[in-house]
């Protein structure tokens, strides 16, 4: 690719994704996006370790800050790189200015980032790889700007209201992206990717997994049912007024820090194996005490918690992928597809098969 359509290319991932971006020629920066925010110095460590990049491939670099970079050799002397960013997995303070980006995502950025900046002996065009292209893109587009989604995401954590109601009002006055052919399809999907975003920014609050995706449902539901754009658009607002709400209200609670980060931590790793002993580690308690506390607390206890919430999660999974039961199943740490429809049915009434084809409660 020449310079120029490098920096085009460039231009184009900085505005679609919101993150900082920089042109490397020779080891120099001779471009920085957001322009003058001193990339040279941001991103020196990581620009020491160009040399490892193979060309046409998006690598992580990390510096010893753990902060993560995406960086992709365009040419010969010509890198690409976006970040910094961190991983989401490592949990980030409100307050905290550097992206946080989970697995999905950082995984789809490298990707778009492949198919965007190929290498320069490279045949023009690819059909596929535009289709390919366009579907990675489309991941990225269902989620607001980084730097304003932080700025919200941080609102709602605080329960603060109206800093996440003017967050949202500086998202919404820029052009909102197409992820869609249809308009209305293309806003309902950007309106779902707000409320994943407006759910996972109240569990980090302190809101449990269980009340925020309940809610997040809820928004989903009437999303899907609502055929008026100017309906649609008004739900927006309403998501943000009501996740805010959720954390506000744990001031009110009756429920302990130490049973809700047990909650927490139990959401979190509902894909792993889960002892009472570990979940006690993470609260500073002894196994016994948190038992008696989180029964005393919700009257349920957290084997049956830890139960009720795989099924939940599962349901999510039936509803909106194609993945085969029994992989879902054994994701959720069920010995098997059988061991699995017994617990599935004792909380849901049905089947996980009849769940996934739109029984009572299914659709």
């Amino acid at each position: 690719m020449t310079g120029d359509s490098l920096a085009t290319a460039l231009r184009l991932l900085h505005n679609a994704l919101r993150l900082p971006a920089s042109l490397w020629r020779e080891g120099n920066c001779c471009l920085n996006l957001p322009e003058g925010e001193g990339a040279e110095t941001t991103c020196a460590e990581a620009a020491n370790q160009f040399s490892k990049l193979i060309s046409g491939r998006a690598e992580e670099l990390t510096d010893s800050q753990g902060r993560r970079f995406l960086a992709l050799r365009a040419s010969a002397n010509a890198v690409i790189m976006l970040g910094p960013c961190k991983k989401a997995e490592d949990g980030y303070a409100p307050s905290c200015q550097t992206p946080a980006l989970s697995a999905e995502q950082r995984k789809a950025i490298a990707q778009t980032m492949a198919l965007l900046l190929p290498e320069e002996t490279e045949p023009a065009k690819n059909p596929a790889k535009d289709l390919k292209l366009r579907e990675n893109m489309s991941q990225m587009f269902i989620h607001p700007p980084f730097f304003l989604e932080q700025e919200l995401s941080g609102a709602i954590t605080r329960g603060d209201r109206t800093r996440a109601l003017r967050a949202l009002d500086e998202i919404n006055s820029l052009e909102r992206a197409r992820v869609a052919d249809d308009p209305l399809r293309s806003l309902k999907n950007s309106l779902i990717g707000s409320c994943a975003l407006c759910s996972r920014a109240a569990i980090a609050g302190g809101v449990t997994a269980d009340a925020a995706f309940t809610l997040a449902d809820e928004f989903i539901r009437t999303i899907e049912d609502r055929h008026d754009a100017k309906a649609l658009n008004a739900l927006e607002e309403d998501m943000v007024i009501r996740f805010s709400a959720q954390v506000a209200a744990l001031r009110d609670s009756q429920v302990s820090s130490i049973v809700r980060g047990a909650m927490r931590y139990i959401d979190d790793h509902l894909s792993d194996k889960l002892r009472v002993s570990d979940i006690a580690r993470q609260v500073y308690v002894h196994p016994d005490y948190l038992s008696a506390r989180f029964k005393q607390e919700t009257g349920e206890g957290i084997s049956r918690y830890i139960q009720r919430r795989r099924v939940q999660e599962a349901c999510r999974f039936l509803r909106y992928s194609a993945y085969p039961i029994a992989q879902i199943a054994g994701y959720f740490q069920f010995s098997s597809q059988s061991a699995f429809t017994r617990v599935f049915k004792q909380h849901q009434g049905i089947t996980p098969r009849q769940y996934r084809e739109g029984g009572p409660g299914g659709g």
